[in-house]
């Protein structure tokens, strides 16, 4: 693959994010300049619903909502059970590759209904033991002269940012995944037998749509097993991951989140 082929598909991979931060920036920005401490009294008030909701928009096959996830849980605007149940929830390009399977049908709905379910069930329990618990600290983006700038200048800003980053990642990890190829990580996983789950999971960890299309590839040539599948995808949540890395002091949460994704996505697999 040649520097312009991987450039051509990191700028692909980009772009669908664009529309996702906008909106997710120009809510969050208007919030914040025009009454910020009612919009989070709001976003209290309705959180039992939240990891509900979550689980739901979650299960649209979109990498977009994962991101866009991440940043309002940055932003303390939703709690860590709802960021679960759509990280958990979340499928990338899985959906859309079972889909265009006629075979696959039954396959698909059960990835579907297990990531709704099981989303729904993992971010109420998480809701329940961190007693709702929402990001203290920095918020993602913000600085002291935030409020003297336009609301559309300042939510401009913030997308370009994070879609500078998204960017980076993205081209890093297609010319990273052009070295160890599909071939290989295929004939790899075929003799793991028991650990396949593991394996599975830590791959979904890769925060590009290719782990999930590599997921889909693997058990439609019978690579590895229904519930190895799904153990990947529970913890394929996109680049929505990558943008803990953006805030100080984030990454405690980003721990938490990827050991309940790893753990939990493992366990309903093995249920599957």
């Amino acid at each position: 693959m040649e520097f312009m082929e991987i450039l051509e598909h990191a700028v692909m991979d980009t772009i669908v994010f664009i529309p996702f931060l906008f909106l997710t920036y120009l809510v969050l920005t208007y919030a914040e300049h025009k009454d910020s401490i009612r919009f989070h009294e709001i976003i209290s008030r309705y959180k039992y619903f939240g990891p509900l909701i979550g689980a739901l928009l979650g299960v649209i096959p979109q990498c977009g909502f994962s991101v866009m996830a991440a940043c309002l849980y940055l932003n303390s605007s939703i709690s860590l059970g709802t960021l679960t149940a759509v990280f958990f929830a979340t499928s990338d390009e899985a959906i859309p590759m079972l889909l265009a399977q006629p075979d696959q049908f039954s396959v698909l709905i059960q990835i579907i209904m297990g990531k709704v379910i099981f989303g729904i069930a993992v971010g109420y329990l998480v809701d329940l033991l961190s007693h709702f618990h929402f990001h203290r600290g920095s918020t993602l983006l913000h600085d002291d002269h935030a409020h003297s700038e336009s609301i559309w200048k300042e939510t401009l800003s913030r997308t370009a940012s994070v879609t500078l980053f998204i960017f980076i990642v993205n081209f890093a990890l297609t010319a990273l995944m052009h070295v160890f190829t599909e071939e290989h990580i295929s004939s790899f996983m075929h003799e793991l037998g028991m650990l396949q789950p593991v394996l599975c999971a830590l791959i979904g960890f890769i925060p590009n749509c290719a782990s999930s299309v590599l997921l889909c590839e693997l058990y439609m040539h019978g690579f590895i097993t229904l519930g190895s599948l799904f153990s990947g995808l529970v913890c394929n949540a996109g680049l929505g991951l990558t943008i803990f890395f953006r805030v100080r002091g984030a990454w405690k949460d980003l721990v938490v989140v990827m050991l309940i994704l790893f753990a939990g996505g493992i366990l309903c697999g093995l249920l599957m």
